[in-house]
């Protein structure tokens, strides 16, 4: 009976943070790097960070994603070869060196109903986005922990308030289970 209350709980947990937040529906990058406006269109509220990644010759911007995605590719524009959409993540592949000049999150506002993320990039010196992407590489490993931590907290609480015996289950990560309070 336990292990039944245990599963419906998971499940229900999993269900309610599928319902709050969605998709990103729609991604479209414009100009010619002198400026190159990325926009991204989502049924749910994103954050709007933006963070630079060099490895090698690739050079990459990353839009953190809040909620769950369709995976999706799209060809860019303006200096941005190509995008990918997965589980947490958009990124951008970066065809000569972009830097992020502003970020802006719209909330849905007149015939807009959708929340949008708004990201421009200008044309910068190869050492310039080298030192930028360093430091962007950090910032993003940060925020991602930060991220993974907040959501087991939530995820946590959730199970104390239905039962103190509950066993935490760690969907993303292959066989890690404890009990709560250890």
């Amino acid at each position: 009976m336990t292990i039944l209350r245990f599963v419906c709980l998971v499940i229900a947990c999993l269900g309610a943070g599928f319902a709050a937040s969605a998709d990103v529906s729609r991604v479209q990058v414009v100009g010619n790097g002198e400026p190159t406006r990325i926009t991204v269109w989502a049924d749910s509220e994103q954050e709007g960070r933006a963070f630079l990644a060099e490895s090698g010759n690739a050079r990459s911007l990353v839009l953190p994603v809040d909620g769950p995605v369709t995976p999706a590719v799209g060809d860019g524009g303006g200096g941005v070869a190509t995008w990918a959409l997965s589980e947490g993540t958009l990124s951008f592949a970066l065809e000569r060196p972009l830097m992020v000049a502003r970020t802006l999150s719209l909330p849905p506002a007149g015939n807009e109903p959708s929340y949008r993320v708004i990201v421009d990039l200008q044309t910068v010196s190869a050492a310039r986005f080298s030192s930028v992407a360093k430091k962007d590489m950090r910032k993003l490993a940060s925020y991602q922990a930060k991220k993974r931590k907040e959501e087991l907290a939530k995820l946590r609480m959730q199970l104390r308030e239905h039962d103190d015996g509950a066993i935490i289950v760690d969907l993303k990560m292959p066989i890690k289970m404890g009990r709560i309070g250890e």
